[in-house]
């Protein structure tokens, strides 16, 4: 089976970084997002996950480790949750949320993910 090229974005001071590696289904965004125009940096995410649900690993799994997101980035992130969810070939998809004990705003933000989606997510205290 061939894969689609991994990709990597790299953080800056306002963005994550993002790493997406179909062989193993990883896909990865640790960090603050918080930019002005988040479409821009997540369009080229967007585009790989569509050619790879098509495709998928036998599992995938989204690890979301953010720190602050504005509300423009979850809009995004949610949306990005329910593209990975739409997986062919009845690929697993393990979604692994990982938060403060005292970030009440981004623990609100994955049950409402959890529960719009109704995929379960597991909770991973830092």
């Amino acid at each position: 089976m061939g894969y689609q090229k991994s990709l990597n974005i790299k953080s800056t001071v306002d963005s994550p970084e993002i790493v997406l590696v179909p062989e193993t289904g990883v896909v990865s965004i640790i960090g603050n997002s918080y930019m002005n125009n988040p479409i821009a940096t997540y369009e080229p995410v967007f585009d790989w996950v569509r050619e790879y649900v098509k495709s998928p690993a036998e599992k995938t799994g989204l690890i979301l480790d953010i720190e602050y997101a504005n509300s423009a980035t979850k809009k995004i992130i949610y949306d990005l949750i329910c593209l990975l969810l739409t997986v062919k070939d009845n690929s697993e998809v393990e979604i692994s949320w990982n938060y403060y004990e005292d970030d009440e705003d981004m623990i609100d933000t994955g049950k409402q993910f959890e529960k719009s989606s109704k995929k379960t997510f597991n909770f991973i205290k830092k």
